[in-house]
């Protein structure tokens, strides 16, 4: 036996509807207006069984094209109906034809749609696939004809339109509905492919067109190995797989390469083939509301805020800052937190106008290990001994070699850099770094206790950005400075630590004790010192002050000599 709902609402409904339009006739079509509604209707049906919104549904246009009011819809069907079929109304512009004011109602409507709540996006999305269906069929059996039966005839704004208005939906992409409607939109405004073309411009490739073997093999040809390229693929409408298959071929071979600004189609293809474990790649950047962001810090890099529902932070980076390391940033995080390592959650590469940024997990009620230690010194023995334990899981974690960089061969590059060293010197730096082990374990980078952070019981590794594979020791080598190098004019234990080089010292003791398991103090100063030396070397890297640093590098490395 069937099972009876109630459905007098939504038979009201379409009665009201049916009177509110009556004779009425669907623009370019033979038959009555009220069709559209009841397919808006049908289409709800498929996503709720919500009576109010299969109302709503059946009403959306009654106030947008009828002498219907919100008032009326309140009266009849109750307030949560009126908000709905409101939501779902244009507001005509006053003494602007519907011609001219055209893109700016519809903006109004794609902004209005992305800040709505899930059931008005349920009730619009009846109303645009019923409408989307009509533009698909009529397109196919008019061709570029049809756009002149609306108030704009350009159909690059009416994809523009529609391809807003599916950004606006995609919290529906769960519902067939959506899925639909995205085909149709792309089957009625195909993106033009480009010809196959690419050219290079120091270590970035800017690739167009589709790829298949013959087209990747052509790029390779203009490629040396050594090399870390960034391949563009902003341009690349499609991939098969003797494309990804060539590009698999590359990596054995040694070509070193990440691919960026990979539209969401061909990053698709990648990670259905299962590939993305050996060639690493970054999404193109997501439009961001900046409507639903509150500003709460302000950087040297990036501006922070928090997003309106409390859950997360997104970073939003100054335009000088290269986009490569934002785009890093992001990777290395999902990365890390992929190979089971905690890390607060990053979520899309995104962007507000022409400003870049990540969204990350808001980690509430933090404080850093750093910041922990100088208010409770105290605790040192116990704090050290989280650290440690942290520390060597971290150490003994395998490492994403296909997303991370390798150590040894960052330090070459930073070896590289330096001014001011004889050629004895410099063979010794770089003899140095190959005798380490090719270990396959991850390091941080910049590793530190103002880079781990505890909230509510978790305890998380932040600023992601330095990550690498390799040797423990470059990462102990780092810590082992900071905590030795009896820094005075930079005052560094209380910008970065908030506490004094004999705290530091402390907390390196209680640290090495648990770390290394009691080994000797003199043997670990003579193991670590080198590696000291090479975060010197890093520093002088970056700040391109190597001369400033030379007396302090030989020190370290070479025991004053």
């Amino acid at each position: 036996m069937a099972k009876v709902i109630d459905s007098s609402l939504l038979d009201r409904a379409i009665i009201f509807a049916t009177k509110a339009h009556a004779n009425v006739k669907r623009r370019g079509k033979g038959y009555p207006y009220i069709v559209h509604p009841l397919e808006a209707v049908a289409i709800v049906a498929s996503m709720t069984s919500d009576q109010e919104l299969l109302a709503a549904a059946a009403l959306h246009d009654v106030i947008e094209d009828t002498e219907v009011t919100y008032e009326d819809i309140e009266k009849e069907f109750g307030k949560r109906v009126a908000d709905l079929v409101k939501s779902e109304s244009e507001d005509p512009v006053a003494g602007v034809s519907a011609s001219d004011s055209w893109k700016d109602r519809k903006q109004a409507a794609i902004d209005r749609l992305a800040k709505a709540s899930k059931e008005a996006k349920i009730v619009a999305m009846g109303d645009k696939l019923s409408n989307m269906r009509a533009i698909y069929r009529d397109f196919k059996e008019l061709g570029d004809a049809l756009w002149s039966r609306f108030h704009v005839s350009d159909p690059s704004l009416h994809e523009w339109h529609y391809r807003g208005l599916a950004d606006s939906l995609s919290d529906l992409a769960e519902f067939d509905a959506y899925r639909e409607f995205v085909w149709l939109i792309n089957e009625t405004f195909p993106k033009k492919v480009p010809s196959f073309a690419f050219r290079i411009e120091q270590d970035e490739v800017y690739i167009a067109g589709e790829l298949h073997n013959e087209e990747v093999l052509a790029v390779k040809e203009k490629l040396s190995k050594g090399i870390d390229y960034l391949f563009n693929f902003a341009e690349v409408a499609d991939i098969d797989f003797s494309g990804i298959r060539a590009l698999l071929g590359m990596k054995l071979e040694g070509y070193s390469f990440l691919l960026r600004e990979v539209s969401e189609n061909v990053a698709r293809k990648f990670e259905v083939a299962g590939v993305t474990s050996v060639i690493s790649l970054v999404r193109q950047p997501v439009e961001f509301d900046p409507n639903h962001m509150k500003q709460f810090g302000d950087g040297f890099t990036a501006v922070s805020y928090f997003t309106d529902d409390g859950d997360a932070m997104v970073k939003l980076y100054y335009d000088f800052v290269d986009r490569r390391e934002i785009e890093k940033e992001k990777r290395y995080a999902t990365a890390a937190l992929l190979a089971g390592l905690p890390t607060p959650i990053a979520g899309d590469y995104i962007k507000v106008g022409n400003r870049p940024g990540v969204v990350f997990e808001r980690v509430k009620n933090k404080v850093s290990f750093a910041r922990k230690y100088a208010d409770h010194p105290e605790l040192v023995e116990a704090i050290a001994k989280d650290f440690a334990t942290l520390s060597k899981h971290l150490h003994e974690t395998p490492c994403d070699t296909a997303v991370f960089p390798e150590a040894k061969k960052l330090y070459h590059g930073f070896i590289d850099k330096l001014h001011g060293f004889n050629g004895d010197e410099m063979a010794a730096f770089h003899a140095f770094v190959d005798a380490q082990p090719d270990t396959k374990t991850c390091i941080h980078g910049d590793f530190h206790i103002g880079n781990v952070i505890e909230a509510d019981g978790q305890r998380l590794w932040i600023d992601m950005g330095s990550f690498a594979y390799g040797s423990p020791l470059f990462d102990i080598g780092t810590f082992y400075f900071l905590t030795h190098g009896k820094f005075t004019g930079a005052n560094i234990p209380e910008k970065l630590f908030h506490t004094s080089n004999e705290n530091l010292y402390a907390f390196w003791k209680a640290f090495a004790k648990y770390y290394f398991d009691g080994k000797d103090e003199q043997e670990l100063d003579a193991l670590l010192k080198p590696f000291a030396a090479m975060t010197i070397i890093h520093f002088a890297a970056l700040s391109g002050q190597a001369e400033y640093h030379a007396p302090l590098i030989r020190n370290w490395f070479f025991g004053g000599k």
